[in-house]
């Protein structure tokens, strides 16, 4: 499993995943279309239950009528809005296949009820049919191969760095949201453009930023909400392999420790970075099994305070690793 996106719903506790590749029944193929949720306690308290707290809100067929969804999401953003209680999903990769349901085509184009490189709603309250809905935008420019998004609940915009790289910011405060004109990324130390628009960002609401690794460069960066400038910090500890690292910079921003996770892929260690003293340090976690730790998708759910980990490519990987901060 590899490339879904997870987020965290504070009005029912539950972490919700769209987009990736993973398999599937009866549809087999990459680019999953269906939505499913977790709930982390119902899962910690059931561990020889691997269905315990798993959801499927959507599914991959959907329901015809007039219900629409995303046509073949991989790596989108996903973003839960305070203010308008859904998630906004930004494209992103959406790509194609042949493993299709009735009424939806292999071409890069719209369905009547599969949505392609458009900017969703998701509505987890609404009945199911009707969760999915049109924000009344398309994808913006410089979008193909971009991932992580981020909302700003203050400004009421959404930020996404593409292709360019560039960054655009969606508009959400007016009706439909309008997408700005991309900017162009600034220098940063090595003099070359951060290559980041397919790595994951750590959301800091409160500290008014964003971290994430350029793994090309083997830089921290921190993005400034409001102002936007851009900063180096502390290098991202062990062995980043390039290009292949590029989108395996997997981390979370743990709100209730102020502290940034990362599962390093490569040496199969995680990592927490502590803001305030601009330091990394080795969190002790082992896999079972005297497994190498590794992740594919990444996520922090604030109210039972666990980071959770899943997936893997290169050696299957059939665990979820949950991890509690504590500070040294």
């Amino acid at each position: 499993m590899k490339h879904v996106t997870g987020a965290f719903c504070p009005d029912n506790g539950r972490i919700y995943f769209v987009g990736g590749d993973y398999g599937g029944q009866p549809w087999v193929s990459s680019y999953r279309q269906e939505t499913w949720s977790l709930d982390v306690a119902e899962r910690m308290a059931n561990p020889r239950n691997p269905n315990a707290g798993w959801r499927l809100e959507y599914p991959y067929a959907g329901f015809g009528g007039n219900s629409v969804q995303p046509k073949h999401p991989d790596y989108v953003g996903w973003q839960w809005d305070a203010m308008l209680h859904r998630f906004w999903m930004i494209p992103g990769v959406m790509d194609i296949t042949t493993d299709n349901p009735p009424n939806e085509t292999p071409a890069r184009a719209s369905d009547a009820n599969f949505v392609h490189d458009e900017v969703m709603w998701f509505d987890p309250f609404a009945p199911p049919p009707r969760r999915w809905s049109r924000a009344g935008v398309d994808a913006g420019i410089a979008y193909t191969d971009s991932w992580f998004s981020w909302l700003d609940p203050v400004k009421r915009t959404i930020s996404r760095i593409g292709l360019g790289p560039k960054m655009q910011v969606l508009d959400i405060a007016t009706s439909p949201p309008s997408w700005r004109v991309p900017v162009n990324l600034p220098d940063n130390s090595r003099g070359r453009k951060p290559s980041i628009w397919k790595d994951y960002v750590a959301i800091d609401l409160s500290g008014r930023c964003v971290y994430t690794i350029d793994p090309i460069d083997a830089l921290f960066i921190r993005i400034d909400m409001d102002s936007g400038a851009f900063s180096e910090r502390a290098p991202p500890p062990g062995p980043l392999e390039t290009p292949r690292a590029a989108n395996h910079t997997h981390i979370v921003f743990n709100s209730r420790h102020r502290v940034v996770e990362y599962l390093n892929l490569n040496d199969g260690r995680l990592y927490v970075y502590q803001p305030s003293e601009n330091r990394w340090r080795v969190a002790a976690v082992d896999a079972p099994n005297g497994r190498k730790l590794q992740a594919r998708m990444a996520v922090y759910d604030p109210v039972n305070d666990w980071s959770m980990w899943a997936g893997g490519v290169d050696v299957p990987n059939p665990d979820l690793l949950f991890y509690r901060h504590r500070r040294p």
